[in-house]
């Protein structure tokens, strides 16, 4: 059995490489012979890239140009460079089209979808709906490109309910979707009852528009709250922008950040998990903070909604608008250890060994489904 993985970039940190790169250990686990070809270029070495040369033969110079005008030209640029120098002629494409199972991971539209086959498997990580806050043009067209492949008979694996209702709004057939929920690494035996005078609050992620990072950090700032942020603040204008904003707010209670080296650190300090997204198709930075006791702070309307629990296991609240925030964190903060408990206990709904069996059950699910069809 031989599945390969297709995407169009797999850069180290970002949310769909991850999945991706654990989806790739996990078919290993399964002794599934599993390749990554992407169609431009990775950070991974273990990935066949430029299958878009393999297929339209462009010049390298309009590829790059094309894919990164708005990117970190420097880090990116010699990314590329070092993707040229491994380059291999038609090995991506054979990847790809000699797969016994091919894996579209789809979370916007890119060239090489163009070629994808009736009875694919599409890992749908969400266009950005029901809010165009960004790139407004290319998201429209990555809908219209999913919704033109209706009677193509395609097998569906997502991460919330709410992507899989998205879909079904789109005309895809319910029986067709897997749901594979979001999934953190940490596996803590307890958590330690924790005292707390005035809460710290963290959020990360990266600085996009759909994140309303700045927001969140002018309402910190006007209620005498301490907050903690940081993420990806370079990669691209828009996450630029919006980190220079928030680091308006900056003061000694609030502290803006870009990428850290490594999570734990701000876990462990930190007491409830606040996220202002106008939209999330899942929310691993979520689960990965219940992990730690952090209870949940998060905006409702999107696939954030399904994190929260309501009645005696309740783990946070979901709010409306960031005006909320002050109430609900003195809610929390009167039955800290409480709500700090629940969240420990709903996080292990979303442990790597959990995902690694829904997604098996996928597979499965998907075999017999192609058998029939």
């Amino acid at each position: 059995m031989r599945i390969t993985q297709i995407h169009n970039i797999l850069i180290k940190g970002d949310g769909i490489s991850n999945t991706i790169k654990v989806t790739q250990k996990i078919n290993e686990a399964l002794n599934i012979n599993n390749h990554i070809a992407v169609e431009l270029f990775s950070e991974y070495k273990d990935a066949y890239e430029f299958a878009i040369y393999d297929y339209f033969k462009v010049n390298f110079y309009k590829m790059f140009k094309k894919f990164l005008f708005v990117e970190n030209k420097y880090k990116y640029t010699k990314i590329f460079i070092e993707a040229l120098k491994r380059y291999k002629k038609n090995v991506a494409k054979t990847a790809i089209e000699n797969a016994d199972m091919r894996m579209w991971h789809f979370g916007s539209s890119y060239e090489l979808f163009n070629f994808i086959h009736y009875k694919d498997i599409v890992y749908y990580h969400n266009i950005t709906f029901p809010y165009l806050v960004t790139n407004a043009k290319a998201m429209i067209e990555a809908r219209l490109q999913l919704m033109s492949l209706k009677d193509m008979n395609l097998f569906f694996i997502t991460q919330s309910n709410f992507n899989k209702e998205c879909l079904i709004k789109m005309g895809f057939e319910e029986e067709n979707i897997m749901v594979t929920m979001p999934y953190h690494k940490k596996n803590f035996s307890k958590i330690p009852v924790k005292t707390i005078n005035k809460p710290r609050l963290l959020c990360y992620g990266r600085y996009g528009n759909s994140k309303g990072i700045p927001e969140l950090a002018k309402l910190c700032r006007e209620s005498n709250l301490y907050l903690t942020t940081f993420g990806d603040n370079y990669s691209v204008t828009e996450y630029k922008n919006n980190y220079k904003k928030t680091k308006n707010y900056e003061s000694d209670k609030i502290k803006v950040m870009g990428k850290v080296p490594e999570i734990d650190t701000y876990l462990n300090n930190s007491d409830i998990f606040v996220l202002n997204s106008y939209h999330e198709g899942a929310s691993l930075p979520s689960v990965e903070a219940e992990a730690y006791g952090l209870p949940l702070l998060l905006k409702r309307g999107t696939a954030l909604d399904e994190l929260i629990v309501d009645g005696k296991g309740r783990n946070g609240y979901l709010f409306d608008d960031v005006s909320e925030i002050p109430e609900l964190v003195e809610k929390i903060k009167k039955d800290y250890n409480k709500f700090r408990y629940n969240a420990w206990m709903h996080s292990k709904n979303y442990s790597l060994d959990k995902y690694q069996k829904s997604y098996s059950e996928a597979l499965i699910k998907y075999k017999n489904w192609n058998l029939k069809n």
